[in-house]
C-alpha cells in the first residue's frame, strides 16, 4: 500500500496491484492528481481519498476487493476512467463529497456509483452496464442527509437495477438512454444542457461519443 498524507502528489502511469494489507493507494488531507494509473486486485479499495482535492483521469480500477475508488469529504474530478468487476462499488462517495464524473465506464460492479451522506456528484456522459445496481443513493450515518446525485446523458444497459434511493435521498436523472445504442452529442447540444455547462471546456471541445455497447 502507498500512503500520501498532508502533501501534494502526482501519480502518472503507475500500477497499484495486489495489495493484501489494505488499499492500493490511500490519500488524506492532500491534493493529488492521478493520470493513466491502474488499480487492480487490491484486497480492500483500489484507491481511498479523504479530506482532499483530487483529479483522476484516464485510470482503470479493476477487480478490487471492495471499492474501486472511495471518496470521503473530498472534492474531485473523475474523467475518462473505467471501473470493472470491483467487489462492491465502482465509485463510493460519502461525508459531503462533491464530484464531477464524466466519460466513465462502470461495468460488472456490485454497485456502479454509491452516493451517501450529503454527497452531491454530477455524473455525465457515462456508461453503466452489467452492474447489480447502477446508481445507489442513501444515508449511512445519521448526522448526514442522504445522497443527491444528478445524472445527465448517461447510458444504462443490462443492469439488474438502474437507480435506487432511500427516503433521505434524491436522484435527479435528467436524460438517460437504455439499450444497445450509440449516442453522439455535439458541442452545441452539450451547451444546451444547463448541467453539462458545468463540465470544463476541455471535455466538450469536440464531438463526443457517449458509448457503443457490444
Amino acid at each position: 500500500m502507498v500512503s500520501a498524507y498532508n502533501v501534494s502528489t502526482q501519480f502518472d502511469h503507475c500500477v497499484f496491484k495486489s495489495s493484501h494489507s489494505d488499499d492500493g493507494l490511500n490519500v488524506k488531507n492532500a491534493s493529488t492528481t492521478l493520470n493513466h494509473c491502474l488499480f487492480e486486485a487490491n484486497s480492500a479499495d483500489g484507491c481511498d481519498i479523504d479530506f482532499s482535492l483530487a483529479r483522476v483521469k484516464n485510470c482503470r480500477f479493476v477487480n478490487n476487493g471492495n471499492d474501486g475508488l472511495d471518496f470521503g469529504s473530498a472534492s474531485a474530478e473523475v474523467v475518462n476512467c473505467s471501473f470493472e468487476s470491483n467487489g462492491d462499488k465502482g465509485i463510493s462517495m460519502g461525508e459531503g463529497s462533491h464530484c464531477l464524473i464524466s466519460n466513465c465506464l462502470f461495468d460488472a460492479n456490485m454497485q456502479g456509483v454509491a452516493v451517501k451522506d450529503s454527497s452531491r456528484p454530477l455524473i455525465v456522459l457515462s456508461v453503466f452496464k452489467n452492474n447489480r445496481v447502477a446508481v445507489n443513493a442513501y444515508r449511512k450515518k445519521y448526522e448526514f442527509s442522504g445522497g443527491s446525485p444528478r445524472l445527465s446523458h448517461c447510458l444504462f444497459v443490462n443492469n439488474r437495477e438502474m437507480l435506487k434511493q432511500d427516503t433521505f435521498s434524491k436522484i435527479i436523472n435528467h436524460v438517460s438512454f437504455t439499450g444497445r445504442q450509440k449516442v453522439t452529442l455535439s458541442k452545441k447540444e452539450l451547451y444546451r444542457d444547463r448541467w453539462l455547462r458545468q463540465v470544463p471546456e476541455l471535455f466538450v471541445d469536440q464531438e463526443m461519443v457517449l458509448g457503443i455497447v457490444k
